[in-house]
């Protein structure tokens, strides 16, 4: 049962060949299961935590070809112009699980009666978001699980709970809460809040480099940035690089003149996030939960 006593969402989000082709007209990498997970969508209001999402593809694909995880609850994009221009007003993190080889095709939809009453196949996918009723779910999930044996694997390891997710945003509460925690490692900090005070540095949203800043943060004593990235596992090399977006997307964007450094905490790291860190000679540093008298790590 989740945490917060509601069940699980089910979705269909819907993309244009802009965001779902790359080069070549190849699938776009932000959309490959193992490869970025920092990046964000636009959503449902409705939209927590752990739910899960089909992709539709429209024209030229006209297809369903991904199951997705929102990593984080749907928060208002207002203030981002970006999103503004887009009518986008709410958006959350994911993080790609699986794509369908075959895909699940809409006249294969359209052909299969149990779908006649689904509002999002009778209107044609024209919004960005629709909700699947839990029975149209299991349909579906039923079809690509004949069509992709390998599916029915990832959707039941998907349904559990995701325990590490709320974890990290109950260790970012707490931090956000009460930054004094990290004094004794040198970090007198406060959280940022921008001079419109119309954003907080709370899940700051980086439309150009596609995510969220868990928290940023200035420094009291030098006046800088610091980005700080939560992870309940260990730190690796796509923690490393997330935050070095982040910290770029950070001096291109608020005022320029101050040192931009970043912090991880997580429960650990592998030699490809220590051999970065070593590199980047101080500007990336990172501290484990278990210091902080935190623990992140949980069951997934």
């Amino acid at each position: 049962m989740r945490p917060t006593g509601k069940e699980r969402n089910y979705w269909v989000w819907v993309t244009h060949p802009e965001y779902y082709l790359g080069e070549d007209d190849e699938p776009t990498e932000s959309l490959e299961p193992g490869g970025r997970s920092d990046g964000w969508w636009t959503c449902h209001k409705d939209t927590r935590a752990g739910d899960l999402v089909l992709l539709y593809r429209t024209a030229p694909r006209s297809d369903i070809a991904y199951l997705l995880r929102a990593e984080d609850n749907a928060s208002s994009l207002a203030g981002d112009a970006d999103a503004s221009d887009m009518g986008w007003k709410y958006g959350c993190t994911y993080r790609s699980l699986y794509r369908l080889d075959p895909t699940l095709t809409y006249a294969a939809m359209k052909a299969d009666p149990y779908l006649d009453d689904w509002p999002a196949l009778r209107g044609r996918f024209q919004r960005s978001a629709f909700a699947i009723p839990a029975p149209v779910f299991r349909h579906l999930s039923s079809v690509l699980g004949r069509m992709c044996p390998e599916y029915r694997k990832v959707l039941a390891k998907a349904d559990l709970t995701p325990v590490h997710i709320l974890t990290e945003r109950r260790i970012e509460e707490r931090l956000s809460r009460n930054l004094g925690l990290l004094e004794p490692f040198g970090y007198k900090l406060d959280l940022y809040e921008s001079p419109d005070g119309r954003s907080s540095g709370r899940q700051l949203v980086c439309p150009s480099v596609g995510g969220r800043i868990d928290l940023l943060c200035t420094d009291r004593t030098t006046g800088g940035y610091v980005v700080i990235e939560v992870k309940a596992g260990r730190a690796d090399d796509r923690v490393y690089s997330q935050v070095s977006s982040y910290m770029g997307w950070v001096m291109q964007h608020l005022p320029h003149g101050r040192k931009v450094a970043g912090l991880v905490i997580s429960d650990g790291e592998d030699g490809r996030f220590s051999g970065s860190a070593i590199a980047s000679r101080g500007k990336i540093c990172r501290i484990d939960l278990k210091d902080l008298g935190l623990h992140g790590r949980t069951r997934s």
